[in-house]
């Protein structure tokens, strides 16, 4: 896979990937060797801009690919989730202020399921089925809606702008 280095945040409103639906990756690509680089860069930009999620079509490929930080990753390592699934989710809600890399400066209250259980393809091409409650619910479900083009700011109940680092 091409792409231009390093990788910089897309933002809402100015760069038309942010607003773009990702294209699943075919099976046989997903644990490619042209795919790796791609995702150490994916997670080195998620760590540079200060994100606990990131999604490639923030960074200006709308694939569906995202990652989490590893302190929010069930294993304590960063996640790569490629073609994720939201397959079920709770009934119950909770409300808490969302900001996102893509929309910086801008936070507002979100409700989120409380529950969710994703599938995926991890980086090797194996199956992933996470089931998740609390923040990490909260990041599947902030970054899966990247990929369906959607942002927080879709689902705020009311938006507030804030000092952050990327204005």
């Amino acid at each position: 896979m091409k792409y231009k280095k390093p990788l910089t945040i897309c933002l809402e409103g100015r760069d038309k990937s942010v607003r773009t639906v990702g294209r699943s990756i075919e099976e046989s690509a997903i644990a490619s060797p042209e795919m790796q680089p791609f995702y150490d860069d994916l997670i080195e930009a998620m760590i540079r801009y200060d994100g606990i999620g990131i999604a490639a079509n923030q960074v200006g490929y709308p694939l569906q690919i995202f990652v989490i930080h590893k302190d929010y990753a069930p294993d304590g390592e960063h996640l790569v989730l490629i073609n994720p699934r939201i397959v079920s989710s709770s009934a119950k809600l909770a409300e808490m202020d969302e900001g996102c890399l893509s929309v910086p400066g801008v936070f507002g209250p979100v409700d989120r399921f409380t529950k969710v259980r994703v599938k995926a393809r991890l980086r090797d091409g194996s199956s992933i089925d996470i089931k998740a409650k609390g923040m990490l619910a909260r990041i599947l479900q902030h970054e899966a809606d990247h990929l369906v083009a959607k942002v927080f700011i879709d689902r705020a109940h009311s938006l507030e702008e804030r000092q952050h680092p990327l204005r």
